[in-house]
């Protein structure tokens, strides 16, 4: 969702993450992707993003679902033993040397959704001054924000300071 909702966010004028190679490699870092030795042209970078926009409304298009499938057909992993002060903790590397393998976790982490999480339970925040998205995981299924401490804290502000003005 992170990915994609970055382009809501530069619309919005905040910064486009994909504006140069120093903002992706920032946006990256914050998500715990590793950089990669070398990003490149970052085209491949805008066309996954707006191929993953262009599913959020409409049925997985077939060159969305193409290009998903050639990033995840370029990842190398591998499991690492570290030790550490507690014993051993086993992880997963990966190989970043491009922007592809840069790519890759974020096709992952749409492949796992659109597999495993029930698409009916994608929403558009509420709030009138977002355009955001979420998978809403709430019980009941009626989650109304991205974020209940930014967008539905301040609708609730607002209907409660509208009603004690009235």
């Amino acid at each position: 969702m992170d990915f994609g909702n970055a382009e809501i966010l530069a619309q919005r004028g905040f910064g486009d993450v994909l504006a140069s190679e120093p903002a992706f490699l920032a946006w990256l870092d914050r998500r715990g992707i590793a950089a990669p030795e070398s990003l490149g042209d970052l085209a491949l970078a805008r066309e996954l993003r707006a191929k993953l926009c262009e599913a959020r409304q409409n049925p997985v298009a077939l060159a969305t679902f193409e290009l998903v499938q050639k990033l995840l057909r370029t990842q190398s992993r591998w499991t690492e033993l570290t030790r550490n002060e507690a014993g051993y903790q086993v992880h997963e590397a990966r190989r970043l040397e491009t922007l592809t393998d840069a790519l890759g976790p974020i096709a992952e982490s749409f492949a796992q959704t659109l597999a495993n999480e029930d698409l009916g339970r994608l929403r558009k925040c509420e709030s009138a001054s977002c355009d955001l998205y979420f998978l809403d995981d709430s019980k009941n299924g009626r989650r109304r924000w991205c974020s209940m401490a930014h967008c539905g804290n301040r609708s609730k502000a607002a209907r409660f300071h509208a009603k004690n003005r009235a």
